[in-house]
């Protein structure tokens, strides 16, 4: 199966991080008086995030407004995937902030986090700017390349694939629990490969999904019959 929409994210968002980066989330929203003071958990670089939206925006994500919503999402996110064994308030690291132009007439970046897991897990959120409140959409986890609108067309294929291995009479849809990128995006070609872990009905799969420029525009991407 082949579509075509969405694009990657740049080279580097591909890359794993580990637990060298790990520190402790803090718990609630952050006082007024903190509100400018950049906190432990932050380890991302702002420079893409204020060029791309300007100093306030970006003041904003690198301070500790967002940290409330940002512990919900990570402890909703350790208790719907399985695979990992989390406590109850991991502790994280937020690791990289990308912006992303694909919301119109808004600011909207995605964040990629390390969580102190047992195994080390990688939580993605897409994050908008709607007035003075911030949206927080989750992504799939693990580290993969692609961006949101090219998963929302991947899950098709994703679910169309898991149900070759799914048990018999299982009404479930598939559970992403992590993706790797298989191979860095060589510069020139900017082809690559994920393998995405699924869950459904307690039966575990990998699938592999190659992706390439299309001549229209956007990323193709296909998977492979098996």
């Amino acid at each position: 199966m082949t579509v075509t929409k969405g694009q990657r994210l740049c080279p580097g968002f591909g890359l794993a991080v580990g637990l060298g980066l790990m520190a402790s989330l803090m718990a609630g929203a952050a006082g007024p008086a903190l509100a400018q003071e950049r906190p432990a958990y932050i380890r991302a670089d702002p420079a893409a995030l204020s060029q791309t939206y300007g100093p306030a925006i970006a003041a904003r994500v690198f301070s500790n407004q967002l940290t409330g919503q940002r512990l919900q999402a990570l402890q909703a996110s350790a208790a719907r995937i399985p695979g990992f064994t989390c406590p109850e308030r991991p502790a994280a690291v937020l690791v990289t902030v990308f912006p992303w132009r694909g919301v119109a007439g808004r600011a909207a970046w995605i964040e990629r986090f390390a969580v102190q897991c047992q195994p080390v897990a990688t939580r993605n959120f897409l994050m908008v700017l709607e007035g003075d409140t911030v949206r927080v959409m989750e992504m799939a986890p693990g580290t993969s390349n692609t961006d949101p609108l090219l998963q929302r067309d991947l899950m098709v294929g994703i679910a169309g694939a898991a149900q070759r291995t799914a048990p018999a009479g299982c009404a479930q849809p598939p559970v992403v629990s992590n993706v790797r990128m298989l191979a860095d995006p060589p510069p020139a070609s900017g082809r690559w490969a994920e393998n995405w872990s699924v869950m459904q009905c307690g039966v575990a799969a990998e699938i592999r999904v190659q992706f390439q420029p299309s001549p229209q525009g956007g990323t193709t991407w296909s998977i492979p019959a098996r």
